[in-house]
């Protein structure tokens, strides 16, 4: 079952700040556990990033998805509306129902998958495709997967002790500022309510 995939941004929430919190990616730490939706909102178009897709990131724009591959990283990206995946590492594999391509890495790179139109092929052809196709064989999967819509099961590793000590180092200064201005407010309401009490009689 193919699940929906949200886009999220940490945030830590402290009074009325919002602290955007980022974490450093290690060796091809994000897995797909499941078929997972990805919505285009630009275009509109849903594709299905499908169960075992392995990479070190993922970002999803308004028209395209860009995926942070290194050496064994391996992505299938598939679209039921049959859009031409252009990626500029492979072709894109069409069939009658669907169109698909198969994203392999041995090296670090970011790729850069674009839907375009309709791609031409499917149905019965594809019989002198040869070498070319060989490597775009599509998983097994079935037009039904996009119809769920849960979130998907996303692993990611926990930031480094660098990291993690940079942000605790941020979050004490933040602290430390709103302290002062707690302070300084306080000062000026007492301040205020001393000048009331020395009008009244």
């Amino acid at each position: 079952m193919a699940k929906k995939f949200l886009a999220i941004t940490t945030f830590f929430l402290f009074g009325l700040l919002l602290v955007p919190s980022t974490v450093s990616a290690a060796y091809n730490t994000v897995r797909f556990t499941e078929n997972t939706n990805v919505y285009l909102w630009g275009i509109p178009l849903t594709l299905e990033i499908g169960s075992g897709s392995v990479m070190a990131g993922m970002t999803v724009n308004s028209t395209s998805l860009s995926f942070d591959m290194e050496a064994g990283s391996s992505i299938v990206v598939t679209s039921y509306d049959r859009k031409a995946l252009t990626n500029g590492l492979v072709s894109t594999f069409c069939a009658g129902s669907y169109s698909q391509i198969n994203l392999t890495s041995n090296t670090t790179q970011t790729v850069t998958v674009t839907p375009g139109s309709v791609c031409d092929g499917g149905g019965g052809g594809g019989g002198g495709g040869g070498g070319g196709g060989g490597s775009e064989v599509p998983a097994t999967t079935s037009a039904a997967t996009t119809t769920a819509t849960t979130t998907p099961i996303v692993e990611i590793e926990k930031p480094t002790a660098a990291a993690a000590e940079q942000l605790k180092s941020q979050m004490v200064s933040i602290i430390q500022q709103l302290i002062t201005l707690i302070t300084t407010l306080i000062a000026q309401l007492q301040a205020q309510l001393l000048q009331i009490q020395a009008a009244t009689p």
